[in-house]
């Protein structure tokens, strides 16, 4: 997912992600789960001007998320803002795994992006 906040904090990124991503994919919502998924990934990426990014194609940038659409949800509350969201077992940056069976591995492999890049 591609956030164009400029002032937003990783942690608030990650709750903001999980958020929309359970508000998107809740039974009874008006998209189907490849359009909800699209809408986070592919649609934002192409308007930033990132075609190596959001999809799946041969030659992307792997950046990946598995996930139970059923229990996604964000944890976080005022007091312990650093909750990871549920739901989300793994998660590949750029290749690398960064989330294994819902816990983070420290990989710390994501870097800046520029249009074009």
């Amino acid at each position: 997912m591609i956030f164009l906040a400029r002032s937003q904090t990783a942690d608030q990124g990650q709750a903001l992600e999980a958020g929309a991503s359970g508000y998107l994919l809740k039974e009874g919502a008006s998209a189907d789960l490849a359009t909800a998924i699209r809408k986070m990934t592919w649609d934002p990426c192409r308007m930033v001007g990132l075609p190596d990014r959001g999809r799946l194609i041969p030659g992307a940038v792997a950046d990946l998320t598995l996930f139970d659409p059923d229990r996604v949800r964000d944890e976080a509350t005022y007091e312990d803002p650093y909750r990871p969201p549920s739901g989300i077992a793994w998660v590949l940056v750029n290749g690398q795994v960064a989330v294994e069976a819902g816990a983070l591995t420290g990989v710390r492999a994501g870097r800046p992006v520029r249009r074009g890049a």
